[in-house]
């Protein structure tokens, strides 16, 4: 080939090369395609910051209900070297913290529980305390006895430290500044405990258990109306460890209420109640109810006919026995508030968990279980906020008789089970008192419900609600599966 023709062809070439460049479009990169994962919240108790003692057997309570059985992929426990987990049935878990070293730290402990379907994630502070005033042991009942006697007129607190034994049905009676807590790796059982006339007595991590013949007119832990700030709290209260094989008659004689107190100026929180009839029932003023995880209950969960009183972050689940139509027989309820004439005041009931049934296959779970109720009112200024209300009965949030209250940011869901049904599906109410005086100035603003019933319009303002219909689908990220988060 000659210089001349190779010449020639890489003219040619180039020329084209540079035709084609100018004639080429822009080329404009195109965004990658990116799947949007959707975090779906499984439900789950919540757990409050709180303070262990120093020296303790400290103990602290979560569940994680899987109602869909999905199969559970991971678990993790991170932030203290203090503590361990034991897992047990239906989600439930015991966080077990024991300090005997102080080194005035406080630890965030996170957790989380991923499954097919979803995941939960948990996290609360732990912060080591010292106990104040003096410090005692005691192993048996009459030692905790001489313990008590012997400080009886100190004004300083005392704390007794319990180890390992059956302390029996103990009353605790004209006392003041007092506290019992488990010592370190040592597992005191109480039958019952009294309270009478007393103040300041705290009552934390302790077990209390035994199955009561005398069943719904017994009580493991009483306080009476002379009582002041009494705290219970981190407390294992039930009448058995298991009741699979019970029936309906065993709920009769064996199951006693959880707390039932008369006393004002009250902390019961972050206990784990469970296989008794009723949870708590408070009947003073100014007490707070929160963080408790009250399951598999023969009557109701939680009971006020108190004034001034907060109901914060519980969990209530799984009510059993269906005797409503039996003499003597119990409509369960989640949360129930009555009145004697005089109307009950300033209620807050707040980012609760209230469900009928997480799991069919119990053989006396109760038809009958509505929400949160007040059929003997009036109640006044009463905040009803950021509950989560999964049930199959009519009344999810039903208040009769209602004055100043307000309704909002609540979630009341036909329970997916749908395996109950009523004249309607959950509603939000607003009724007139029994008597026929009407309800006056309430406000249901920014629920998601499906029914909200109130006859009397003038009753109560209503506005930004949001009504669900089957298929729930619709409304939620994942109905089927218990995700209740808004899509």
């Amino acid at each position: 080939m000659t210089h001349f023709f190779k010449f020639f062809l890489l003219l040619v070439l180039a020329v084209f090369v540079s035709c084609s460049t100018s004639k080429k479009v822009a080329h404009t990169p195109q965004k990658e395609k990116t799947t949007k994962t959707i975090h779906k919240e499984m439900i789950h108790s919540t757990i409050a910051n709180q303070n262990v003692i120093l020296g303790s057997n400290w103990k602290t309570f979560y569940i994680v209900p899987n109602p869909t059985k999905s199969k559970i992929i991971s678990r993790s426990f991170l932030g203290s070297r203090y503590s361990y987990i034991e897992h047990s049935e239906n989600g439930l878990s015991f966080i077990k913290t024991m300090v005997k070293k102080f080194k005035d730290k406080t630890d965030t402990l996170t957790i989380q529980t991923k499954t097919e379907v979803g995941e939960a994630n948990l996290s609360y502070t732990q912060t080591i305390v010292k106990s104040k005033g003096a410090i005692t042991y005691a192993s048996t009942a009459k030692q905790l006895d001489r313990a008590i006697k012997k400080h009886a007129k100190d004004r300083k607190p005392l704390t007794v430290f319990l180890n390992t034994g059956d302390y029996g049905d103990y009353k605790i009676e004209n006392q003041n500044n007092l506290t019992l807590v488990p010592t370190s790796r040592q597992y005191p059982i109480f039958r019952s405990i009294t309270i009478i006339n007393s103040n300041n007595i705290n009552l934390f991590s302790l077990h209390i258990t035994e199955e009561k013949k005398e069943g719904k007119e017994a009580f493991y832990v009483k306080i009476d109306k002379n009582s002041a700030n009494i705290n219970v709290s981190n407390c294992q209260i039930e009448a058995a460890y298991e009741t699979e094989t019970w029936e309906p008659n065993d709920w009769k004689t064996k199951a006693a209420n959880g707390i039932y107190s008369e006393a004002s100026n009250c902390i019961f929180s972050n206990n784990l109640i469970r296989h008794v009839h009723h949870g708590i029932e408070t009947k003073g003023d100014n007490c707070i109810v929160s963080n408790n995880i009250i399951i598999r209950f023969g009557g109701d969960a939680i009971r006020n006919t108190g004034n001034n009183n907060i109901f914060d972050s519980n969990y209530l689940a799984d009510a059993l026995v269906d005797d409503y139509a039996e003499k003597g027989g119990n409509h369960d309820d989640l949360f129930q508030a009555w009145t004697f004439d005089k109307p009950i005041s300033n209620l807050i009931i707040k980012n609760n968990i209230a469900i009928n049934c997480t799991d069919t296959t119990n053989h006396l779970q109760s038809k009958n279980v509505q929400g949160i109720a007040c059929f003997d009112g009036f109640e006044e200024n009463w905040v009803i906020e950021n509950n989560l209300v999964i049930l199959e009965h009519p009344h999810g949030i039903a208040l009769f008789g209602a004055n100043n209250c307000v309704i909002k940011n609540n979630k009341v869901v036909y329970n997916p089970f749908q395996k109950y049904h009523f004249e309607s599906l959950p509603w939000i109410m607003i009724h007139a008192h029994k008597d026929g005086r009407k309800s006056h100035n309430n406000l249901i603003t920014n629920n998601i419900t499906s029914v909200i019933e109130v006859k009397d319009k003038n009753s109560a303002t209503i506005e930004n609600n949001t009504l669900t219909n089957k298929p729930f689908s619709k409304y939620f990220q994942d109905y089927q599966n218990w995700i209740f988060d808004k899509k």
